[in-house]
């Protein structure tokens, strides 16, 4: 329902409520501003610059134009200078004295070219020619005098000398020095080999030490027993190697010795081993004991 509304002294009540009816709010009046003005800026003057003035190119300088330079040089064989022509007069003709006719016949006359006669007053240039080379003759071969004689004697005697003596210094280390004969005859045989630094008391190198293709052999020699001989060559066997080809091929009774991780096998009249690739043997008919052997082969 909708609400009623009493008027008491002039003032709206609510009949339901009793409650004083406020009365509605006036709409405020709505001011509307005036629009503002807005400046208008003047356009600005667009100030349009003078075209730019053309650039010229610039001036490059003229390059000097270059001319040869006249020769220096004169090649007098391409270019002569001329002479001047000569002119030869020809010779007056000599008035002849008239001779009476005789009815003989005349002999003929030869004739002769007049010979050219030059102004005085021309010079003629003349190129001067190059000396040529004097040859200078070899002295004649002095005879020597008999003090050079004596000298150039005296010379070639004492460098035939030096020569001699050279020749038996060195025949002399290849026999008697083990060492050099020991190292020559490694050379030969391609051997890389070594020479004991012990041999039992007594013994010494025999002479020189023979070589073949591939092997060297040492004999040692002794005044009081027969020498022994230390033979080297070339191999690539081991220990059992040597044993089943060296030692029981020849006899089954041998005895084995030990040096320095070494494998000695001692049988009959020999000892042999094997060590860097050289197969090592030792021929001593039974003279040296198991320790003189032992002791060569620590000094190899």
């Amino acid at each position: 329902m909708a609400n009623k509304i009493i008027m008491i002294n002039g003032k709206p009540y609510d009949a339901a409520t009793g409650l004083p009816v406020k009365p509605a709010p006036r709409p405020r009046p709505v001011r509307v501003a005036a629009p503002r003005k807005v400046p208008v800026k003047a356009p600005r003057k667009i100030r349009v610059s003078s075209p730019p003035k053309p650039v010229k190119p610039p001036v490059m300088p003229k390059k000097p134009v270059r001319r040869p330079a006249p020769s220096r040089t004169l090649n007098r064989q391409a270019i002569k200078k001329p002479l001047p022509k000569v002119v030869v007069a020809a010779p007056r003709p000599r008035p002849v004295a008239q001779k009476p006719r005789s009815m003989a016949r005349p002999a003929p006359m030869i004739a002769t070219r007049p010979t050219p006669i030059a102004p005085r007053n021309l010079k003629r240039r003349v190129s001067p020619e190059r000396p040529m080379p004097v040859l200078q003759a070899e002295p004649a071969p002095t005879e020597k005098t008999p003090e050079q004689k004596k000298k150039i004697r005296n010379i070639s005697l004492l460098v035939s000398g030096i020569a001699l003596i050279l020749v038996a210094v060195a025949v002399l280390l290849y026999i008697f020095v083990p060492t050099v004969s020991f190292w020559m005859a490694t050379v030969r045989s391609e051997v890389s080999g070594s020479l004991p630094t012990y041999a039992p008391a007594g013994y010494s190198v025999d002479g020189i030490v023979e070589s073949s293709p591939g092997m060297v052999n040492v004999k040692y020699k002794s005044p009081s027993s027969d020498g022994y001989s230390l033979s080297q060559q070339n191999s690539n066997w081991d220990s059992e190697s040597v044993l089943e080809n060296k030692v029981k091929p020849v006899s089954n009774d041998y005895q084995t010795l030990t040096q320095k991780g070494l494998t000695i096998y001692r049988f009959k009249d020999q000892a042999i081993w094997v060590n860097g690739g050289i197969l090592f043997t030792i021929t001593d008919n039974n003279k040296l004991s198991n320790e003189q052997i032992l002791k060569i082969v620590d000094g190899i």
